[in-house]
Order: C-alpha cells, then structure tokens, then sequence
C-alpha cells in the first residue's frame, strides 16, 4: 500500500496578502484552488495530496456527525441522512 504524508498549513486571506516569495527563485508563483491544479497539468504526487487532504477532511466530517448523534439533529432520521451524506462523501473523495 502507498502511504502519503500531507502536511497543509491553512492561510487567511489577510496571511496570503502578506506571503514575500523571491521573485528571482518563484517568478511564476500563484495561488492555485485545488480544483484547477485536479484538472490541470500538476505532478501526480500534488493531486494525490490534494485528494488525500479532501478524504482526511470528509472523514473529519464524518466523524463529527457521528459523534454529536441525534442530538444535533431535530431527529434519528434526521442524524442518519447527514451520516449517510457524508459517508458517501468519503467514499467519494477516497475513491476520486
């Protein structure tokens, strides 16, 4: 089995505005969303830790929602629908 590290630092907007990268060393840097770098011409590597990141994210989800139960929810059926969504939420991204 493959094993991937994803290490990801999360910026706000008032962080980003600051970033100073060496213009001589990164004279093309720009800021991708994940769903353009998916798509585009990325190393695979770049796209596997993006789909591992939006797995490890959808699982957190998963996670939460099954840990608050139905108290979060106006009901049982209520609490399972939302586990189920996002169950398949992760099957998805996993399987992306």
């Amino acid at each position: 089995a493959d094993i991937s590290t994803v290490h990801h630092l999360t910026l706000h907007p008032e962080e980003v505005s600051v970033v100073k990268l060496d213009e001589k060393e990164y004279s093309d840097a720009r800021w991708f969303p994940m769903e353009e770098v998916l798509r585009g011409e990325f190393h695979p590597a770049l796209k596997q830790a993006i789909r591992d990141l939006r797995a490890k994210r959808a699982f957190e989800a998963l996670e939460k929602a099954v840990g608050s139960g139905a108290s979060a929810a106006s009901s049982i059926a209520d609490a399972d629908r939302t586990v189920a969504h996002l169950a398949r939420e992760l099957v998805q991204q996993v399987s992306a």
